[in-house]
């Protein structure tokens, strides 16, 4: 997965591998990472996620090898 703005100074990293379950969705991902990374996603229902470079919902159900991008909300003015 890859982290971008906020996300990725928060991580310190701007990627991150995941094993995830057969059939796990971006909110299974969702959540996993922010169990392990808390600090990262301080708000989950501001994160808008990308599979393969597509904007998709979280019940979309992920596939090995699956490249997920987390974006943070737009700050600025």
């Amino acid at each position: 997965m890859r982290f971008f703005a906020y996300h990725r100074e928060q991580s310190g990293k701007g990627t991150m591998e995941l094993e995830l379950e057969e059939s796990a969705t971006v909110a299974t991902l969702l959540e996993k990472v922010t169990e392990e990374l808390p600090k990262v996603i301080a708000h989950p229902n501001s994160v808008v996620a990308a599979v393969n470079g597509e904007y998709v919902p979280f019940n979309q159900v992920l596939m090995d090898g699956d490249e997920v991008a987390l974006i943070p909300p737009v700050s600025g003015g």
